[in-house]
C-alpha cells in the first residue's frame, strides 16, 4: 500500500482488512504490516493478508531503503519537522565535505540508541506515546549492520537543497532512519 502522510501503519492495515473482509468470505482475516512507518512519513507499507501474514517473519528482517530530508542546524522536541523548535545553529559553510567524512561511519557495525520518539514499545506502549507524555526512559544502544557493498545499504545519496539535505539511507530491521540523521548532525558539527 501507498501510505499517505497522516494516519499509522496500523490504522492503514485496519483499513486493508476490513475492504478484504467486506468482499471476501471470511470476516476475520488476519492482516499485518512489515515495519511501521512514522504517521507524517508517506511511503510504500508492505501488507501481508489471510494466511499470507505467517511469512511475515522470513520477510521483516529485509533491508528497506527511505528517502528523507534533513534540516541541519535546527533542533525539535519530537525529532522530525512536525516537533517545536527548541534550538537553532548556523550551518558550517564546509557541510558537504563534513558530511562526505561522516558518512563512511554509517558503514559496518555500529551501537545506536533508538529515538524516543520511535515505535519500538516499553512496557506495551510505544516509545513514541511516552513522549509525547513528556516521559523519557532509558533505551540500550542496539547493535545493527549496515553493508555498503549490498544494494540498498548504507547513505547512498545526499543532495544539497539550501539549509536542507536530502538523502537516501538504506536500512535493516530495528535500524532508525531518525537516529541516523542525529548521529550525523552531532558528528559534523
Amino acid at each position: 500500500v501507498c501510505k499517505p502522510a497522516g494516519p499509522t501503519s496500523t490504522q492503514i492495515v485496519t483499513r486493508v482488512r476490513r475492504i478484504f473482509s467486506t468482499y471476501s468470505e471470511q470476516r476475520d482475516l488476519a492482516a499485518g504490516h512489515l515495519g511501521t512507518l512514522d504517521p507524517q512519513a508517506a511511503g510504500v507499507l508492505p501488507i501481508a493478508i489471510g494466511k499470507a501474514t505467517r511469512l511475515i517473519p522470513l520477510l521483516e528482517d529485509r533491508r528497506k531503503c527511505y528517502a528523507l530530508t534533513l534540516v541541519l542546524g535546527r533542533s525539535t522536541t519530537t525529532q522530525d519537522a512536525l516537533g517545536e523548535s527548541v534550538e537553532s545553529a548556523p550551518v558550517p559553510e564546509n557541510i558537504l565535505q563534513r558530511l562526505e567524512e561522516v558518512l563512511p561511519s554509517f558503514c559496518g557495525r555500529i551501537d545506536q540508541i533508538p529515538p524516543m520518539f520511535s515505535a519500538l514499545k516499553r512496557g506495551g506502549r510505544p516509545l513514541y506515546e511516552l513522549a509525547r507524555a513528556g516521559v523519557s526512559v532509558e533505551r540500550e544502544a542496539r547493535p545493527i549492520e549496515r553493508q555498503p557493498d549490498l544494494a540498498g545499504e548504507g547513505i547512498e545519496e545526499v543532495t544539497l537543497l539550501g539549509q536542507q539535505h536530502a538523502a537516501r539511507i538504506g536500512r535493516q530491521n530495528g535500524q532508525h532512519a531518525r537516529g541516523a540523521a542525529l548521529v550525523a548532525e552531532r558528528h559534523i558539527q
